[in-house]
């Protein structure tokens, strides 16, 4: 991912992907930390984060939608008239940047949580949870995820809502086991996806 592209062309050497599985879906302030100690960089963490922020600001508006996100998102709005909630780890600051040029599908979005504004990152399941809440959505079951990482995964698992992952084609295998996370459905890709794999007729 861009976050990664970033982050390699900073410190010089490449992320191996062992420590890539461990920094997804945390919040920055967590994954910074967890860089800085497994990579051995004498800068106080917040501080790299907050290079790593100013570093993503000119390519975040070319970051692209996963393939069939844009298409899933508007059946589950227009089609199926599904509230729909985008749970990030990114904080608000980046997520803003990220969005800046995509304001027309982001506002499909009934609500939007990012990273800094919970206290627990992912795998605690507190982002899912508060989501959840804001749709006015009572009972976990009846909120599907949709992850790529397997931290994300276990988020959902720990919050006892059923989950979609599509995951990154380069993750390793047994990454999903290493941490206990447990994919509902596993997909090469959001095409795959058919909403008819789930009962829609409690939302609440």
């Amino acid at each position: 991912g861009l976050y990664i592209v970033v982050i390699e062309q900073m410190v010089g050497r490449e992320i191996p992907w062992d420590l890539r599985r461990r920094l997804m879906g945390r919040t920055g302030p967590d994954a910074s930390a967890l860089l800085c100690k497994e990579m051995n960089i004498d800068e106080d963490p917040l501080h790299f984060l907050n290079r790593r922020d100013e570093n993503l600001k000119s390519i975040f508006p070319k970051a692209k939608f996963f393939d069939g996100a844009v298409e899933l998102v508007k059946e589950a709005k227009f089609t199926r008239k599904i509230p729909i909630a985008l749970a990030t780890s990114s904080n608000r600051g980046n997520f803003d940047v990220k969005s800046s040029n995509k304001k027309d599908f982001y506002s499909l979005f009934d609500s939007i949580i990012c990273g800094d504004e919970v206290k627990n990152g992912k795998p605690n399941p507190e982002l899912f949870l508060k989501s959840m809440e804001k749709l006015g959505i009572k009972d976990p079951k009846n909120v599907l995820v949709f992850e790529d990482a397997p931290f994300g995964v276990k988020a959902a698992n720990n919050a006892g809502m059923p989950v979609i992952q599509v995951p990154d084609p380069d993750l390793p295998k047994g990454s999903n086991e290493e941490v206990g996370a447990v994919p509902t459905v596993l997909l090469k890709n959001l095409k795959e996806f058919s909403f008819d794999m789930f009962d829609w007729k409690n939302n609440e």
